[in-house]
């Protein structure tokens, strides 16, 4: 209890599942004092399957969770934002720098090394591979494949590593990238189906072999129920997930200031008893996203946004 709201996830879920030694209180207590326990998949799922349950008003004393953001909350969001400012400015220089008309790799190199950031030192390890400078790339896609990755970082790390050895065979026999056979480009479409940093490299080499099928898709709603969209001034806030329309009936589209930034987060929807009756990873960068919520019963609903950079949460009414 003196560490709240600083306890760490594992021990919150480790709390959760206590069946003997802890009373239904003080477990309500401890998971009460830390918001963010409330908006966990995992330790609502705990709570559902305990064989001891808590009574429904202790629940709904920790959903409360759902509507604050914590101290520790707030802190991984300022960090988050701190983090994000940091990073469009390492961007706007590797832009101006590549732009150059003199060589400033260096430079580059200078701004990508140590930042902590995935993309970055993918970005890293292209500069010394196109410089031919090999183990240096080694070293730093090595160091990636011991990071504490997500499931979709790690499915994207092995396509990454597999389609740079495809690139290795296909130079060391000094394959022709324009003119490239049909089983060559079955591969590629392979990793273009793939929505992250290698998909756009194959992308790029079925399109100069004259293949432009992979399109984004876009989901154009009725115009008449975008009516009610909330006021796009906070579109601005970095905290702010805008809902619309809502109230809802059929679906709800999700917009926030980070999504086209993000590569994995997760979407969560749950109900006033802080049941899970929605979830979908986010794995491609987008404006917005639509979910069809027509199934569900009529009544009040909390949304939640999560990845590793930020999360915000807002809630919304199903009428029917």
């Amino acid at each position: 209890m003196q560490q709240a709201p600083f306890a760490s996830d594992e021990v919150l879920e480790t709390i959760s599942v206590k069946e003997t030694g802890w009373s239904k209180g003080m477990i309500r207590n401890v998971l009460r004092t830390h918001p963010q326990a409330a908006k966990s998949t995992v330790i609502q799922e705990n709570l559902d399957n305990r064989t001891n349950q808590l009574p429904q008003f202790m629940r709904n004393q920790i959903n409360q969770g759902l509507t604050i953001i914590s101290e520790k909350e707030q802190m991984e969001i300022d960090a988050a934002s701190h983090r994000r400012t940091r990073n469009r400015a390492i961007r706007e220089a590797l832009r101006l720098l590549s732009s150059d008309t003199y060589n400033r790799t260096a430079d580059m190199i200078e701004f990508l090394s140590n930042t902590g950031e995935l993309g970055f030192e993918y970005r890293l390890a292209e500069i010394y591979d196109a410089r031919n400078e090999t183990q240096l790339a080694d070293n730093i896609l090595n160091g990636i494949g011991t990071w504490e990755l997500s499931e979709k970082s790690v499915s994207d790390y092995a396509d990454y590593m597999s389609f740079r050895t495809l690139m290795w065979e296909w130079e060391a026999v000094d394959k022709n990238l324009t003119e490239l056979g049909e089983s060559d480009m079955d591969l590629l479409r392979k990793y273009a189906n793939q929505p992250n940093i290698t998909s756009t490299k194959a992308i790029a080499l079925l399109e100069l072999n004259g293949i432009s099928e992979y399109i984004e898709r876009v989901y154009f709603p009725k115009i008449e129920e975008t009516a009610q969209i909330a006021d796009d001034s906070q579109d601005n806030n970095d905290n702010v997930l805008l809902i619309y329309p809502n109230p809802a009936k059929e679906y709800i589209t999700l917009r926030h200031s980070m999504m086209e930034a993000f590569e994995d987060a997760t979407i969560t929807v749950t109900d006033i008893m802080g049941k899970t009756v929605y979830q979908q990873n986010i794995t491609e960068k987008q404006n917005e996203l639509v979910i069809h919520i027509g199934q569900l019963p009529q009544g009040q609903y909390f949304c939640t946004l999560k990845s590793d950079h930020i999360m915000v949460n807002q809630k919304f009414l199903l009428i029917h």
